[in-house]
């Protein structure tokens, strides 16, 4: 099988993983890479939308941890801060918002397992030093071609698609860059931004994303 250059969207972390997707379908995602025209028009279109929202809505913090790793995190609940457990590399945070975090769980992150199981335990979640409100998770079906936006730390928001869902792991279509690891993934539902997940890592040849379900974290907080 075709290796797939696939990358932990946080900065210094980098392997090769084989994509779930067959041959037919990576035809068609690969025919489908947003690379200018109608796609980029799409998502300026989406973001526009996000923008609107405001910063309360839409919203995720830098993190830093001791080792220098930079991702992003989001207040999941009422003293609760989830984030990408590729990015839990040391168990004290500093954030962009003067807080400061402490490891509470973390996922086990095996490179050699398979793209779904490597997602699904890529959540980690931090104690803040001073506890905020959550955000709303919506836990509803995700049908294909559901419209998606991440919400990455340096601001804006990134329209994506839901390409494919396998278990508590979602294939979307759309560029993120290093850093952005556990940005909070949203839908809009009943006129309301709600988080379906967190960013997972990206395959930068083909435009396309990995998120973690909120499931997941359900899941590791139980």
């Amino acid at each position: 099988m075709r290796l797939s250059s696939m990358r932990l969207a946080a900065w210094g972390w980098r392997w090769s993983r084989p994509p779930l997707v067959g041959a037919a379908l990576f035809g068609l995602l690969s025919g489908c890479a947003v690379n200018g025209g109608a796609g980029d028009t799409a998502l300026i279109a989406i973001d526009a939308v996000a923008g609107l929202a405001g910063p309360s809505t839409l919203q995720s913090v830098a993190l830093r941890a001791g080792d220098g790793t930079e991702c992003a995190t989001f207040d999941f609940a009422p003293g609760l801060l989830a984030t990408a457990a590729h990015c839990a590399s040391t168990d004290r945070f500093t954030l962009s918002d003067g807080r400061s975090a402490s490891l509470l769980r973390r996922g086990a992150i095996e490179p050699l397992i398979d793209e779904v199981s490597i997602t699904e335990a890529d959540v980690a979640i931090l104690l803040p030093s001073e506890p905020r409100r959550g955000l709303r998770p919506y836990r509803g079906a995700l049908p294909v071609g559901t419209p998606l936006v991440v919400a990455p730390p340096s601001g804006g928001a990134v329209g994506c698609q839901l390409v494919q869902r396998r278990g508590a792991a979602l294939l979307m279509r759309c560029r993120v860059k290093p850093g952005w690891s556990g940005s909070p993934v949203y839908t809009r539902r009943v006129g309301q931004w709600r988080v379906v997940g967190l960013l997972s890592g990206y395959e930068e040849d083909r435009n396309l994303s990995w998120a973690v379900h909120v499931s997941a974290i359900d899941a590791v907080l139980q």
